[in-house]
């Protein structure tokens, strides 16, 4: 499970400026509110720009007329304000009605009509809107292509809009070589401390982090921090995207001290820029949350998931396809706390979500797709799960790339499946290349590892490789207290399978021993009514069944049934109260 960190602007900080200077009116008091509208965007502050661009455009009218190039300019330049702000019903009009007076007043083929087509395209590309978007910015980028040289800096704005929308569609194969081509051309052209050079160096970053190369992405994405510091201020909001950027490495790798540090930082910046109903914030939450999700704190993830989910649908709508991922998310946090059902029914509409707004092989998609199977194998629904799970894999490979480090959960699951009497040769294979990925990527010492070491030790175990079985376990135990903490519910699991393992050798004193503290540990960090408790009391029946042990069996059983008419009584509740409020 993993955080996708496609910032929220559809192109960055850029340029206003849309005519040369010699169309500039001389109107010293409508030059200088153009200037003071300028200056507020380019510090990232939307809101007084609006009001700023509101009232430049009023006077461009009455000074110059309502199709007047340079109102036209401020027109688009005001609608890229509202686009920023995430006011897109205010910002759609102000585009459209700029682009039919360029039509009326300079053609259909004029090149400075592409810059029009560019700025609606971003729109729709913040709104979801993937395929509208990348029809006008083709429309675009032929129009400048027609009129102006292979690198001018408009063609080459074209170029970038373009390879955003690729990132955001997940084809980073495709935005890649562009973004090398525009960072190359603004760099010789502007210098690598303008604003759009350093936009383009960002997205550069964050490609390298979409692909996994994090040895590559990390001191980029430190580098374009530091460029967006000193070319925006340490306040600007595309400082804070970068920082999530990072923020979103160091989870995948393990650091979560520091992921948690640079996330609460960055929805710090974002909160004062932008405020806290901004889509920026429901991204830099679901970032935090998932983050929570694997640190094991599953009551303060599903807080944050949902108000992430909340926002996001409220600014966007619930069917935008960056929700499908945060919807996956939120999924896995009520699955976490217990809640089965409830977990596949999210994770069922994200995927049916994806599948319509994504397209079929989005790296967005294959996570709730890989996420479903994951619950599905947790509900002992096998078959549905293995069918899940090959289809993630096939999308990862296909998007992303053989070795991917997000393959090797995966391929931990599906390995998974294969366990028992004939399995063992489809799951080594599995295992041992799940192993391999993880070193290449995100180092040996990873946390990952545990649960690696874990199921690898079961199958071990499930073929009578008893001693090899118990010495991985026992190394994933302390791998697992030594990276997660010694708190952390996926000491749950492995205890469970110290107790299988002895239970396999007949030493079922040691395996007694095992069951009852992980009994103990599980109703501590996850609760008595969760349904990992009520399949630890399995084992543990079975346990004591064998031993003779019959009227404790009676009473665990007893006990077992009680929890799981606690855990529909809650989820019950929970319905209803959702269904409330």
């Amino acid at each position: 499970m993993t955080v996708k960190k496609t910032g929220w602007l559809s192109a960055g900080l850029l340029c206003l400026a849309f005519w040369p200077a010699a169309a500039l009116s001389q109107s010293p008091a409508l030059e200088a509110t153009r200037q003071q509208f300028d200056t507020f965007y380019r510090q990232g502050r939307y809101e007084s720009a609006i009001a700023s661009g509101q009232q430049v455009h009023a006077r461009a009218v009455a000074e110059l007329g309502a199709e007047h190039r340079e109102t036209l300019a401020i027109q688009l330049g005001l609608a890229e304000a509202y686009r920023a702000q995430a006011r897109f019903a205010e910002a759609e009009p102000l585009y459209k009605g700029a682009l039919a007076a360029l039509e009326r007043t300079l053609g259909r083929t004029h090149p400075e009509l592409a810059r029009g087509f560019n700025r609606l395209a971003r729109l729709h590309h913040d709104r979801g809107e993937y395929a509208k978007a990348e029809r006008l910015h083709r429309i675009s980028l032929a129009l400048r292509k027609q009129a102006l040289a292979p690198e001018h800096l408009d063609l080459t704005e074209s170029r970038h809009d373009l390879a955003v929308l690729y990132t955001s569609q997940g084809r980073y194969a495709k935005a890649e070589p562009l973004f090398r081509r525009v960072l190359a051309t603004r760099a010789e052209t502007l210098g690598l401390k303008h604003p759009d050079t350093v936009a383009s160096f960002g997205y550069l970053a964050k490609i390298a982090l979409h692909l996994g190369r994090y040895k590559e992405a990390e001191p980029l994405l430190k580098r374009a921090i530091a460029l967006r510091k000193a070319a925006l201020g340490p306040e600007h909001p595309d400082v804070a995207e970068s920082i999530n950027d990072l923020a979103s490495l160091y989870w995948d790798l393990g650091r979560f001290a520091d992921s948690e540090r640079l996330y609460e930082h960055a929805r710090t910046i974002l909160n004062r820029a932008l405020g806290p109903t901004h889509p920026s914030i429901a991204f830099n939450l679901s970032g935090l949350g998932v983050l929570y999700l694997f640190q094991g704190r599953y009551g303060e993830a599903e807080s944050l998931l949902q108000q992430a989910a909340a926002i996001g649908e409220k600014a966007l709508g619930p069917e935008h396809p960056r929700l499908v991922r945060v919807h996956g998310y939120q999924a896995a946090a009520v699955a976490m706390l217990g809640d089965y059902d409830e977990g596949v029914e999210i994770y069922q509409r994200a995927i049916m979500t994806g599948d319509r707004v994504l397209g079929p092989d989005h790296p967005d998609l294959a996570e709730a797709i890989d996420g479903l199977g994951w619950l599905y194998q947790t509900q002992g629904k096998y078959a549905k799960a293995k069918v899940l799970h090959q289809r993630a894999l096939e999308m990862r490979e296909k998007t992303l790339g053989p070795n991917h480090y997000y393959l090797a959960s995966t391929l931990n699951n599906l390995a998974l499946l294969y366990h028992g009497d004939t399995g063992a040769t489809v799951a080594q294979p599995l295992y041992k290349r799940a192993i391999e990925i993880m070193r290449a990527t995100v180092g040996p010492e990873h946390w990952i590892k545990a649960m690696l070491l874990n199921n690898l030790a079961l199958l071990y175990g499930e073929h009578g490789k008893y001693a090899k079985g118990e010495e991985l376990i026992d190394r994933a135990l302390a791998h697992a207290k030594q990276t997660l903490g010694p708190k952390h519910p996926v000491l749950v699991p492995i205890l469970v399978n110290l107790g299988t393992m002895n239970l396999l050798q007949e030493n079922n004193e040691l395996a007694h021993r095992y069951y009852k503290r992980a009994l103990r540990f599980g109703q501590e960090v996850l609760g008595p009514a969760h349904p990992q408790m009520v399949r630890i009391l399995e084992y543990y029946v079975t346990l004591l069944r064998m031993t003779g042990r019959r009227e404790e069996a009676n009473r665990e059983i007893a006990k077992a049934r009680k929890l799981v008419a606690q855990a529909k009584a809650a989820r019950k509740q929970r319905a209803t109260q959702g269904s409330v409020n």
